[in-house]
C-alpha cells in the first residue's frame, strides 16, 4: 500500500514526532541596497527537512540576494535578516482525507446486501461489517495510488512514490476469499473499473482480480474499444465446447460454447445469412433491371432485415416454442450426438406439423443450397470477369468451381464451414476498404436522390 498504508506506516516508523511537528515551507531573505529594503521569498519546493532547508538558505542567502538585486536593476549592499515560515503538520489528515471522503460516499450511495448463506449465529455483526468496509475501501485506495500515484505523498517526502507506476492497467493474482468469510477485492475492482467514484466523474481504471495479466489486458481493450467502463473478463482459459461438455457430464454440453465461440459463430453465420459487408449481394443487385441504382441499393439493404431479423428470429422462436430444444439432447437413434442446425429445425417442424413439416424443411434446404451454389458461382464469375476480362479465364473458373462443389460435398461439415469462414473473411477485407474509399461517392449519390 503506497498512499494510505505502506507510505503512512513507513512515515510513522521514520518519525517519532508524528503529528507533533512543524514544517518550514518558505524563507524570506531581507536585504537592502543604498536606498531601499527588499524581500526575497524562497519556497521549500523540494520538501527538504527543516534543518537542511535552513542551512541551505543561510549558506546561499547572499548569492540569492545579489541575483535578486541584479534582476531589480540595483546593487546589493547587505543581508538584513532571514525569516522562516512554518506550518503545523497534521500527518493523519494528509492520508485520511480521501479515505474519509470515500467512507461518506459509500455510506450514502452503496447499498449493503444481506447474508443469505450464513445462519444467525455466524452472520457478521455491525462492527465486523464496518471493519470489512474499511478494508475494502483501503484496498481500492491502495490500488488506485499504486497505478496513478497520489500528489499528497510529496508532502510526506515520498516524491517518487507520488507518481505511482504510471500504469494503464492493473490487477493481482491469488484472491482466495470467494465467500463472505472475509472481504475481497470485488468492491475495489468494481469501483476502479467504473467511470466515477467519491471524487466524481473520471476515466475507468482497468483493474482485474484472479489473474492480473490476461484479464487486465482484456478489460483494458474493452475500455479502449468502447470508451466505457469495463466488465470483468476471465480469459485465462479457453472454454471450448469439448471442455464444457466434459465438466457438465456430456449431456447437451456441446450446445454451450464459450464467449469467443459465440462471437465467432455470430459473425460468421451472420455473413452467411445476409452477406452484409461482404460485397457479394451488391453484385447480384447490380444485375437487376433498374435505372435507379440508389433505390436498388435501398431495396437490397432490406435483405439484412428480412434474412436475419425476421427469418432467423422466427426460426429460433419456433425451435424454442416447439420444446425440441430441451428434449433434443440426444438423437433418436441414441447415438449421443447433439442435434443442431438444420436437424433441430426439421425436428421442430415435425413436432408441430408432423412428417410433412420435416419434409417441407428438407426440400427447402435443398433448394436454398442449390440456389446458393448458383448465386455464388455467378458472383465469383462477375468479379473475376471484371478483373481479367478474358473468356478463357472465365471458363477455367467455372470448371474450378464445379470441382470445388464436388470436393465440398465429400468433405466433413466442419471443414467446409471453416474454409467458408476463411473465404468470407478474405472477401470482407477488400470490400470494407472499398466502402471506406467510396463513402463520399455513395453519400453524394444518396444526397442527390433525397433532393
Amino acid at each position: 500500500m503506497v498512499a494510505y498504508g505502506i507510505a503512512k506506516a513507513r512515515a510513522m516508523a521514520n518519525r517519532t514526532d508524528w503529528n507533533e511537528r512543524t514544517e518550514i515551507t518558505k524563507a524570506v531573505i531581507i536585504w537592502f541596497d543604498a536606498d531601499y529594503e527588499y524581500e526575497l521569498e524562497i519556497e521549500n519546493e523540494d520538501r527538504m527537512d527543516n534543518e537542511e532547508f535552513t542551512a541551505w538558505v543561510e549558506e546561499n542567502a547572499e548569492s540569492l540576494a545579489k541575483a535578486d538585486a541584479e534582476e531589480n536593476g540595483t546593487t546589493f549592499e547587505e543581508i538584513d535578516g532571514i525569516d522562516f515560515t512554518e506550518k503545523e503538520i497534521d500527518d493523519d489528515a494528509l492520508f485520511d482525507e480521501e479515505y474519509e471522503n470515500a467512507q461518506r460516499w459509500v455510506k450514502k450511495y452503496i447499498k449493503q446486501g444481506k447474508e443469505y448463506y450464513n445462519d444467525t449465529e455466524t452472520r457478521h455483526s455491525d462492527e465486523q461489517y464496518k471493519n470489512d468496509w474499511e478494508i475494502s475501501l483501503k484496498m481500492a485506495l491502495i490500488f488506485k495510488d499504486l497505478l496513478h500515484g497520489n500528489a499528497k505523498l510529496v508532502e510526506k517526502g515520498f516524491r517518487e512514490e507520488s507518481f505511482g507506476r504510471n500504469a494503464i492497467v492493473g490487477g493481482f493474482q491469488g484472491q482466495r476469499q470467494w465467500t463472505d468469510y472475509k472481504p475481497n477485492a470485488d468492491f475495489a475492482e468494481s469501483i476502479l473499473n467504473s467511470s466515477f467514484d467519491w471524487n466524481g466523474k473520471r476515466a475507468p481504471i482497468p483493474f482485474a482480480t484472479e489473474n492480473d495479466t490476461l484479464n487486465g489486458l482484456s478489460m483494458m481493450l474493452q475500455t479502449l474499444l468502447t470508451n466505457q467502463a469495463s466488465v470483468f473478463a476471465d480469459v485465462r482459459t479457453y472454454w471450448s465446447p469439448e471442455a464444457v461438455k466434459s465438466v457438465t457430464g456430456g449431456i447437451c454440453g456441446g450446445v454451450t460454447v464459450s464467449v469467443f465461440d459465440s462471437m465467432r459463430y455470430g459473425v460468421s453465420r451472420g455473413c452467411f445469412s445476409n452477406e452484409a459487408g461482404m460485397g457479394s449481394g451488391a453484385i447480384t443487385a447490380a444485375a437487376a433491371d433498374s435505372e435507379d441504382y440508389v433505390l436498388q441499393g435501398y431495396i437490397n439493404m432490406t435483405a439484412v432485415f428480412w434474412d436475419t431479423i425476421v427469418l432467423c428470429t422466427i426460426t429460433g422462436l419456433m425451435i424454442v416454442c416447439s420444446g425440441v430444444y430441451e428434449s433434443s439432447c440426444l438423437t433418436n437413434d441414441g447415438t449421443g450426438q447433439v442435434i443442431s442446425g438444420v436437424g433441430l429445425a426439421i425436428l421442430a417442424y415435425e413436432k408441430v406439423f408432423g412428417k410433412a413439416g420435416g419434409l417441407f424443411v428438407g426440400i427447402s434446404i435443398i433448394l436454398f443450397a442449390f440456389t446458393t451454389i448458383i448465386g455464388w458461382e455467378y458472383q465469383g464469375e462477375m468479379a473475376l470477369g471484371y478483373i481479367i476480362r478474358n473468356k478463357n479465364g472465365i471458363f477455367l473458373y467455372r470448371n474450378a468451381f464445379v470441382i470445388c462443389v464436388f470436393i465440398g460435398a465429400v468433405m466433413t461439415v466442419n471443414a467446409v464451414w471453416r474454409f467458408s469462414d476463411i473465404a468470407n473473411g478474405l472477401m470482407i477485407i477488400p470490400n470494407l476498404i472499398s466502402i471506406i474509399v467510396l463513402k463520399d461517392v455513395v453519400a453524394e449519390a444518396v444526397k442527390e436522390k433525397q433532393d
